[in-house]
């Protein structure tokens, strides 16, 4: 299924609160810059971690997507990623709601809890680097009806 990649913008995936890159206002002194960020998750629990993913140049195919019980933070800190996003409805991907997000270095975003998404491919050959928060929990990976492939 030929999915078109959109940019990541407000309201483009529904249920995702998100952060537009260069939207805050910085805090500056003699050797940092703080920019504060204006999104926020409650976690269901107090048991809260977090990695470091990477994500290299590959064709944007793909095979499963997986969802969590609860919400997740992720901070694009490094190149530019296209995700995959969806609907869960009763434990299946509801292959009418998949979406292909291009987020570029900056953005941050909230992913709902049940929101199916996966790791992101780096649109051009300079990896995508995420820093990502979360509850700590295991992904439920959903095998998808048919392979899901981005174009322009």
């Amino acid at each position: 299924m030929k999915v078109k990649v959109q940019d990541l913008v407000p309201g483009v995936v529904d249920g995702l609160d998100m952060h537009i890159p260069g939207s805050g206002v910085p805090v500056r002194e003699k050797w940092y810059e703080w920019v504060p960020v204006a999104i926020e998750a409650q976690f269901q629990t107090c048991a809260v971690s977090g990695g470091v993913l990477k994500g290299w140049k590959h064709a944007p195919v793909f095979t499963d997507l997986e969802f969590y019980p609860d919400k997740r933070l992720v901070f694009v800190v490094m190149g530019c990623g296209i995700f995959p996003f969806a609907d869960v409805k009763d434990g299946v991907v509801d292959m009418e709601s998949v979406q292909l997000i291009r987020a570029k270095r900056g953005s941050k975003f909230v992913v709902p809890a049940y929101k199916a998404s996966f790791a992101p491919v780096a649109e051009n050959e300079l990896e995508v680097i995420c820093v990502i928060a979360s509850a700590r929990m295991e992904p439920k990976r959903i095998v998808l009806a048919e392979e899901i492939e981005g174009c322009s």
